[in-house]
């Protein structure tokens, strides 16, 4: 059903954006590889790949980048329109689509300082996101800044946005962890896979594997259900870590970096992160039987 539901869709916007339709070559621009699946099923999910092709459009008073929509059954469908002004990014979706574009509403501001709430919007909502610490990285040979923030209305409900990449949600998905939306209007949850800029991967998402998930594998193909037990989490420097028949132990950062390597020789293991910068990590564990399970852990 949802595989008709995609094609149908597709079709009927790809014919509406006319002229806004441009060819995306892999070697130039921005892409985003992003995990999708319904919240209503557990059948289906995919891999829907945004990009843009550092063409512009004139929308209203605007000049705006193009930002498009590939998948399986999807092919260069215009998802949006997006601008960046004083440190902020702004976005339209559907413009010259089936539907009217929306408003046009904020997706991040880079100018904000720790302690300040960014009010990303979508729809008739907003979201306010609370900025806790600013970390750096190194990303194709020059410096970023990672943004660690929580969800005004759930401190435990948090999210990573890499300067120049966006957030770990994929590009036009910040602020939608715990609402989440998709390119169809129905409820989705979407989660980045990987990023690209100018053909290069720039990030790889250290909890799966592939940076294209088959559209038609199930659940248990894409992500095992974890059997491990980390606490405290969020973290201040010593985690625990405890499981059945472990037997190697990996600490990879938000940028995919292992931090930390070791074997294990009992049911549990003891990890200090007090070196580490505060973000995100994920615990990766292989047990002796080669099953490979892994959990994301938040420094403070």
């Amino acid at each position: 059903m949802k595989h008709k539901i995609f094609t149908t869709i597709a079709i009927l916007l790809i014919y509406a954006t006319g002229t806004f339709a441009q060819s995306y070559s892999e070697e130039s621009g921005q892409r985003w590889n992003v995990l999708t699946m319904p919240t209503f099923t557990t059948i289906p999910s995919c891999t829907i790949i945004l990009h843009s092709d550092n063409q512009h459009v004139q929308y209203g008073n605007y000049v705006y980048k193009m930002l498009y929509c590939n998948s399986d059954d999807i092919i260069n469908l215009l998802y949006g329109i997006y601008r960046e002004e004083n440190g902020k990014v702004f976005m339209r979706e559907n413009p010259g689509g089936m539907w009217p574009a929306t408003e046009e509403f904020l997706l991040y501001d880079w100018e904000m300082n720790i302690g300040d709430t960014a009010y990303v919007q979508r729809g008739d909502w907003t979201k306010g996101l609370v900025l806790d610490n600013i970390s750096d990285t190194l990303m194709n040979g020059s410096q970023r800044r990672i943004f660690h923030l929580h969800y005004m209305n759930n401190d435990s409900v948090t999210e990573i946005w890499i300067e120049g990449m966006g957030s770990e949600l994929g590009f036009p998905y910040s602020g939608t962890k715990d609402n989440p939306v998709s390119p169809f209007y129905y409820p989705m949850t979407a989660e980045l896979l990987c990023y690209y800029e100018n053909g290069d991967l720039s990030w790889d998402n250290p909890h799966f594997d592939e940076c294209i998930i088959n559209y038609w594998l199930d659940v248990e193909n894409v992500s095992e259900e974890s059997v491990l037990c980390l606490y405290p989490n969020p973290v201040q420097s010593i985690i625990t870590v405890s499981g059945e028949n472990l037997k190697e132990l990996e600490v990879i950062n938000i940028l995919g970096q292992p931090v930390f390597k070791t074997p294990c020789s009992g049911e549990s293991v003891i990890i200090d992160l007090a070196g580490q910068p505060a973000g995100v990590y994920f615990i990766k564990i292989t047990d002796k039987n080669g099953n490979k399970y892994s959990e994301k852990v938040v420094r403070e």
